[in-house]
């Protein structure tokens, strides 16, 4: 068991899920150094594609859609009002302590809760959602909690990472790539998008 400090007794569960591919290919000028493909299907028979992008000092992105939504710009604005986002939250958590952290115990996590349409982008109703869930799976004793509530942003640096200058380092790295976080000065690292 993966001691993550978190409540053994949690309100959901997720799905099963199957790997479906390792790209290690480059990404328009972004640094990721690979992606990692998973796949699940809900109670309601929708298919999620779950994308996790790992990137330099060991700090992995999860982002998450309907498959159906693939190619669609606003994939991650997209609400299925089916009320599972818990149980579709809970597979992608399960999918990174089981896959992720299981095998990179320094891990460190990002998300944005990315707003919906007609929904300014602080405080999204997505970031409160995933910002309650993730609380519940993961303590502070093992993963300082940072977030920027201005940009619905969310990180879990890993207290077992010993990158010197870890959150900084962070917080410039996605300055950098992710164009929404740039114009906020605040001092919290924002990470990234999920669905």
């Amino acid at each position: 068991m993966i001691d993550i400090g978190h409540d053994p007794n949690l309100p959901y569960k997720g799905y099963s899920y199957r790997k479906a591919t390792i790209n290690n290919k480059p990404i328009e000028q972004v640094p990721i150094v690979r992606r990692y493909i998973y796949t699940f299907t809900d109670r309601f028979n929708q298919k999620y594609i779950v994308n996790i992008e790992q990137y330099d000092l060991e700090v992995y992105i999860v982002k998450f859609h309907l498959k159906k939504d693939t190619d669609n710009k606003k994939k991650y604005q997209v609400l299925t009002g089916k009320g599972d986002v818990g149980r579709v939250l809970a597979t992608c958590i399960k999918i990174l302590l089981e896959e992720i952290l299981y095998k990179n115990a320094s891990a460190s996590f990002g998300f944005i809760g990315i707003n919906s349409e007609g929904e300014g982008k602080s405080n999204t109703k997505r970031f409160v959602l995933y910002q309650k869930i993730v609380s519940a799976y993961f303590s502070e004793k093992a993963f300082e909690h940072v977030f920027n509530e201005n940009k619905s942003a969310y990180a879990l640096l890993n207290r077992k990472n010993k990158i010197s200058g870890l959150r900084q380092k962070v917080e410039a790295m996605f300055k950098k790539y992710y164009p929404l976080l740039e114009e906020d000065s605040g001092t919290q690292p924002p990470t990234a998008v999920v669905g």
